[in-house]
């Protein structure tokens, strides 16, 4: 049986998801959520929530996928796809990029909030 979450994890798919989350979003100051962030500071309910909507992208998207793309690229352009920024699946010369692009824009816009208890929580717009 597949470890899903252990193949998000392991296959860079979260990590490039997460990094790209945090370099293209701005705290209330105007600065990135990238800089000095380690992921100690994500909330449960953040990561529960990445996981949960890496998982469903996946499975949706499983006969659109590129062979060859290295799947932290994946989670990257469905981060930028999902928010509507540039430089998603549209960008791509993916062979089924039109589709990845619709299936991304499914999911409903997120950003980053750092709360009361210090951890990073995502809020929908």
């Amino acid at each position: 049986m597949i470890d899903y979450f252990k193949f998000l994890h392991d296959s860079g798919l979260y990590r490039g998801y997460i990094e790209c989350a945090f370099w293209a979003t701005s705290d209330g100051e105007g600065l990135s959520f990238g800089r000095d962030r380690d992921g100690r500071d994500i909330s449960e309910e953040m990561q529960n929530q990445t996981e949960k909507d890496l998982l469903i992208f996946l499975y949706t998207t499983r006969e659109f996928l590129p062979c060859g793309v290295e799947f932290a690229q994946i989670g990257r352009d469905f981060w930028f796809s999902r928010n509507g920024h540039g430089g998603g699946f549209s960008d791509r010369d993916y062979e089924f990029a039109d589709e990845l692009q619709e299936i991304a824009e499914i999911f409903q816009e997120l950003t980053i909030e750092k709360q009361a208890d210090g951890k990073l929580y995502f809020l929908n717009l």
